[in-house]
């Protein structure tokens, strides 16, 4: 997989998303996790090339992990969740 991308789409919510480097020979299963306060947690899995990872804490840095099947971690990639808006 190549160009991860970690986009924000508010305090709680963040699309992983990705490109695939080679065409499976089979359905591809994407597994995504994440890394918070040195626990790695399950954000779920899916044979599209994105996923919403949902009740995150706000501006909180993550690093996240997509796995193809049952391969081992194929990429990462890192970034903020959105501030709160309460606490603007």
């Amino acid at each position: 997989m190549k160009d991860v991308q970690a986009i924000p789409l508010s305090s709680k919510v963040m699309r992983i998303s990705w490109k695939e480097t080679r065409v499976p020979s089979a359905l591809a299963v994407y597994h995504v996790y994440y890394s918070f306060r040195k626990q790695l947690r399950y954000c779920g899995n899916t044979t599209e090339k994105s996923i919403k990872c949902v009740q995150l804490k706000p501006h909180t840095n993550y690093l996240f992990y997509v796995r193809r099947n049952n391969e081992k971690i194929n990429a990462t990639v890192k970034n903020f969740t959105m501030e709160d808006s309460k606490f603007l």
